[in-house]
């Protein structure tokens, strides 16, 4: 079984020190913002727990055990409102829970002050072989309130998880784990409390809050948790394993003092004093060496050029949007290179200036947003071709023997770290493509603190000069989608324009005949509204966008070739001879050679010809049989057919809408295709109402709603 004493004497050493170290460090890397001081007043809160915890286990029991007891469970009383405090403003919803916030600080003051009352912490005794507080009969509503702030916090960043960013996701997905371990490990303290022995983990529960605390040191750095994102690599891990050694050899050395008193009545005062000397002597020994393994093994980053190369030529081939593109580069170099801050200034003709297009990071500074050509940064980089490293021009600067005597080149390379230092930069890497410099990036100082090495800068020319010739080709591509979008747009215009003459052609028609008045717009809605129903009963059929073009065109100016019929005809009131009849027919003949000069309708010409022709091949001009005639001219040969019969003609009166269907449906299969029979049948039921216009001077006429059981039926 393990030792609960020595693991939780040891673990509340560990956790003074890492919580503090990280607390502090955080605190005022972030310079004391809302959200990091609401995590330090979470890092001391827990440092206050665990000191008490400490000192009330290494102290026999009795009243000064008992009083340690509640200091540290005044500590513990405000680590859950909080640390929910810190999550609600970690994920933007302080105010909506403020009054939730406020009750959970009355809740924490409450159980602070009952610290000092029998009713929550009653007396001190032995429990798992080390001195640890009797719960009081109000101890479990602390838990209760322990548990509860916690657990809701994480359902509330649960829940808005999905509005958050990338990178917030990333954040709360971090802290969430901190927090889960932390109030675990805060858990499993309390089994102790009632002397119950968890095992395994349980003598383990304060290692756990230290734990919680090296992933909100992960999130920090890799996530840039609290806007803390200039915290370095190397001091972030060199202080947690410096601050860890430091804790643990602490830890050890009281172990080591009270084994040694207590069996062999040694003074207490010698182990300290043994240590400090060893400290003395080791200290500077063990920064070397941390600070050794911190930089060999975790930050000494070696470049795979081919693959990384390989991997960023695949995501620039594949954009042909310029922002976009910029926008990976960036990302790109960020990632692998690990740089405070990355921009990309493209050169923009109109202003004669080099731009910035995208930038990330630099935070800590406003960067200038234009570089006029003529600077002498954007000179020296045009003249030179290669990276430009700020270290260099301050090198270059200091050294008289470079550049002894020469007054203008050093003004020249003043001139360049000012503007270097306007924008941010530690490096300037310059694109250029056909020899024209386009572009150039604007790096930051390395996170992890080290200079950029010749290697650095070989990959970030390739990866420059690669990236202008996928800006080139984005941009080539960028130009052909815009001219080809211009051309449908006069396309589009120029048929809207030709609908409108068409509009206009049919309205001419039908004032031809003032009987006819209307007719063709009338049959064009019929139309229109037909093939919406055949749709559902003919779905292999393709009733695109221009179909419906097509359909409305042949419509409006199927009875076109009645200009070419003589008036008399037209109008004649009585019954038409047969010579008259064959005259009349030739109207389908007569539109289609009309219309034939008009290239822009062509596939409207067999359509407007075929309109008379019926299904079982006795129809006119040319005898077409079933699928053989166009499905667009068997729709308006219901369509026309039906208006005629309901319409009032020179020679006859209109019939009523029933006896019309009746006679629509009789003749099914014979005149007219069975299915668009069906269809037009099931659209007058819904109701005949106008299709869309095309078109804006001829609108469809509204024909309001038809129904064949109303009254306007009969």
């Amino acid at each position: 079984m393990l030792d609960y004493r020595i693991n939780f004497i040891t673990g509340s050493v560990v956790t003074i020190v890492v919580t503090l170290i990280l607390g502090c460090l955080i605190f005022f890397r972030g310079r004391g913002g809302k959200t990091v001081r609401s995590y330090l007043l979470v890092m001391l809160a827990i440092a206050a727990w665990s000191f008490g915890l400490y000192m009330f286990i290494v102290s026999q029991p009795g009243d000064v055990a008992l009083f340690w007891a509640r200091i540290s469970h005044i500590g513990a009383s405000f680590v859950p409102v909080l640390y929910f405090h810190f999550m609600i403003k970690l994920i933007n919803l302080e105010n909506k829970y403020k009054r939730l916030t406020e009750v959970g600080y009355v809740f924490a003051a409450a159980f602070a002050v009952l610290n000092f009352t029998p009713y929550f912490i009653a007396s001190v005794s032995n429990k798992l072989g080390m001195t640890y507080p009797d719960a009081g009969p109000l101890y479990p509503l602390f838990i209760l309130y322990f548990v509860s702030y916690p657990v809701f916090a994480h359902f509330l960043s649960h829940r808005a998880h999905q509005e958050l960013t990338t990178l917030g996701k990333k954040q709360v997905g971090y802290v969430t784990v901190a927090g889960i371990l932390g109030f675990a490990g805060g858990g499993l303290v309390f089994f102790a409390l009632y002397g119950i022995n968890v095992p395994i983990i349980g003598p383990l529960a304060l290692y756990m809050i230290a734990a919680a605390n090296l992933f909100v040191a992960v999130a920090t750095y890799t996530a840039q948790l609290m806007d803390v994102e200039v915290i370095k690599r190397r001091t972030l891990i060199f202080s947690l394993l410096y601050g860890a050694s430091v804790g643990i050899f602490v830890a050890l050395v009281f172990l080591g003092q009270r084994f040694l008193s207590t069996h062999f009545h040694m003074n207490q005062w010698v182990l300290p004093a043994i240590a400090l000397f060893i400290i003395t002597i080791f200290i500077r020994p063990l920064e070397h060496l941390l600070a050794s393994v911190t930089d060999k093994v975790l930050y000494q980053r070696r470049y795979d050029y081919m693959v990384t190369l390989k991997n960023a030529a695949k995501g620039m081939t594949l954009i042909t949007d310029t922002k976009k593109l910029l926008k990976i580069m960036a990302h790109f170099i960020s990632r692998e290179v690990r740089v405070t801050g990355c921009a990309v200034y493209i050169y923009n003709k109109a202003a004669d200036s080099y731009i910035k297009e995208v930038a990330r990071g630099f935070k800590d500074q406003e960067v200038i947003d234009r570089v006029n050509r003529d600077s002498s940064l954007v000179e020296w980089l045009a003249e030179k071709k290669e990276p430009l490293n700020y270290d260099n021009v301050l090198a270059w600067m200091q050294s008289e023997r470079l550049f002894p005597q020469k007054l203008i080149l050093k003004r020249t390379l003043e001139q360049i770290r000012v503007a270097m230092t306007k924008l941010g930069g530690s490096l300037c890497v310059p694109s250029f493509l056909r020899g024209e410099m386009i572009g150039f990036l604007v790096l930051g100082e390395k996170l992890s603190g080290d200079r950029y090495t010749t290697d650095d800068m070989s990959l970030l020319s390739t990866l420059s000069n690669n990236t202008a010739i996928a800006l080139e080709n984005a941009r080539m591509y960028e130009e052909l989608n815009e001219r080809i979008a211009k051309l449908k747009r006069l396309y589009k215009e120029e048929h809207l324009l030709f609908l409108d003459a068409a509009s206009a052609f049919s309205y001419a028609i039908d004032t031809k005949d003032n009987y006819s008045h209307t007719h063709s717009l009338k049959v064009a809605d019929y139309c229109y509204a037909t093939t919406k129903e055949l749709e559902k009963l003919l779905p292999y059929v393709n009733f695109n966008e221009d179909f419906y073009d097509t359909l409305r065109i042949a419509s409006l100016l199927h009875d076109v070739g009645k200009i070419g019929i003589s008036d008399r005809i037209l109008k004649k009131k009585g019954k038409l001879t047969g010579k008259e009849v064959e005259e009349l027919r030739k109207h389908t003949e007569i539109g289609e050679m009309i219309l034939n000069p008009i290239r822009e309708i062509k596939d409207a010409f067999k359509l407007i010809r075929h309109h008379h022709e019926n299904f079982d091949g006795t129809g006119y001009p040319d005898g077409l049989k079933g699928n053989d005639i166009p499905l667009v001219s068997r729709i308006i040969g219901v369509a026309n057919a039906y208006d005629t019969m309901t319409s009032d003609r020179p020679h006859r009166k209109a019939v009523k809408k029933k006896v019309a269907i009746a006679e629509l449906e009789e003749k099914t299969g014979l005149q007219f295709d069975p299915v668009v029979v069906e269809a037009f049948v099931k659209a007058l039921e819904k109701g005949i109402k106008a299709a869309p216009s095309m078109d804006s001077r001829f609108p469809s006429v509204s024909l309001g709603t038809t129904r064949v059981n109303d009254k306007t039926s009969q």
